[in-house]
């Protein structure tokens, strides 16, 4: 924030005067404040984090550090004080206006396991891994090149976050690069699993079998849970 930003505390105060057996007659039932510019326009900046910057964790890894991270675009425009602050929906840079709200309502996203990648054409395409082949119900193919696809396009997304990290403010980016390394870590788990897999030998063919059992069952769940 510039010299020329203002943080404002902005509250509602009932002053007025009851018996004392008369008090909730004078009582405000779920009042609100709505703070809007003359201008109409975008004129509330969000929350500075450099307020909060004394308070950070030292750990990268600390869930307000790894929120920061992962919701950096998600912008803080008011702050309640035993009620809630809401804005516009979205992702704005600025807001003509905020209120406070008794019951904040949000409506969280339907999120989907389907995954869609970049295919020859440039247009996107779903990457399927199949369980009824994993789980061994096909004598001609055992899957695995679905894998190969999943794990290639998961090491390509993880080099295109690693590209990105100069782009966050810089007190966050041990917390970016701690987070790509994880990821990166479940890559080479992901990997190391699937060539014991397809090596020979008692020990493999023990870890394959138990691979089978495991993706029927899931699939077996799946196929009973969209019974009527």
């Amino acid at each position: 924030p510039s010299q020329r930003h203002r943080l404002l505390t902005i509250s509602l105060l009932n002053k007025k005067q009851a018996a004392a057996d008369a008090l909730d007659s004078q009582c405000l039932f779920q009042a609100g404040i709505r703070v809007v510019g003359k201008s109409g326009v975008g004129w509330i900046d969000s929350y500075p984090e450099n307020l909060v910057a004394d308070f950070r964790d030292p750990d990268p890894l600390a869930d307000e550090n790894v929120n920061r991270v992962l919701y950096r675009e998600n912008r803080t425009f008011a702050i309640g004080h035993g009620c809630g602050a809401d804005w516009i929906d979205g992702r704005p840079e600025r807001v003509a206006s905020v209120w406070t709200d008794v019951l904040p309502v949000f409506e969280t996203p339907a999120t989907s396991a389907d995954l869609f990648v970049q295919g020859p054409t440039g247009k996107p395409t779903r990457l399927r891994v199949s369980m009824r082949l994993l789980a061994g119900l096909d004598p001609n193919t055992d899957g695995f090149s679905d894998i190969d696809r999943l794990v290639k396009e998961y090491t390509d997304w993880i080099r295109r976050l690693e590209s990105r990290v100069s782009s966050i403010a810089e007190p966050s980016r041990p917390t970016a690069t701690a987070l790509i390394e994880k990821c990166r870590l479940c890559a080479e788990r992901i990997s190391d699993g699937l060539s014991l897999l397809r090596e020979s030998g008692s020990q493999a063919e023990l870890a394959r079998r138990a691979f089978r059992l495991a993706n029927h069952a899931m699939l077996t769940a799946q196929l009973r849970s969209r019974q009527p």
